[in-house]
């Protein structure tokens, strides 16, 4: 063997290894962004499903805001007579729900909207009064690391009827 083959072997070695290292370190970098995106997913998830068993259990809706406004409120009476609420602390802030008492729990993180829609008993009609409210469709917005936003939804029927 020659000098001229062993520095040909480790040159080739060295690109080899060069583009290895290259090619996982942006493939892990793709995965920590999917899951990234895939934990506020997550997040956006499990404030619905949080607020659909807080619906299923309620007797009545005290009050709601109408589904235009980003920072929207609900108010729930629960069959113990217990208050639920869910108020945002801020248009685009922390969203808190607070269980009876005073104390204020917040919601995942990173929630830039939610939207109560209150409609009457055929699933359609929007409700004026609280009163009428037999079914909520609440809208979730969450922003993702990677950029852009993510958009879920879901309703639940008040157990009053």
């Amino acid at each position: 063997m020659s000098l001229l083959e062993v520095m040909a072997a480790a040159a080739i070695t060295g690109t080899m290894m060069t583009s290895s290292v290259v090619l996982l370190r942006s493939s892990y970098a793709v995965w920590q962004a999917h899951d990234a995106d895939h934990e506020q997913a997550e997040n956006a998830h499990a404030v619905l499903r949080h607020i659909v068993r807080t619906l299923r259990q309620a007797t009545s809706v005290t009050s709601i805001t109408g589904p235009a406004e980003n920072a929207g409120e609900l108010t729930l009476t629960l069959d113990s007579g217990d208050t639920v609420a869910y108020t945002a602390d801020a248009p685009g802030g922390v969203w808190y729900w607070t269980y009876p008492g005073p104390v204020s729990s917040a919601l995942a993180p990173d929630v830039d909207s939610l939207v109560f829609t209150g409609l009457e008993a055929d699933g359609v009609t929007l409700a004026a009064d609280p009163i009428d409210v037999q079914l909520v469709r609440v809208t979730a917005t969450i922003g993702m690391p990677a950029g852009g936003s993510r958009t879920v939804s879901c309703s639940a029927w008040i157990r009053s009827w």
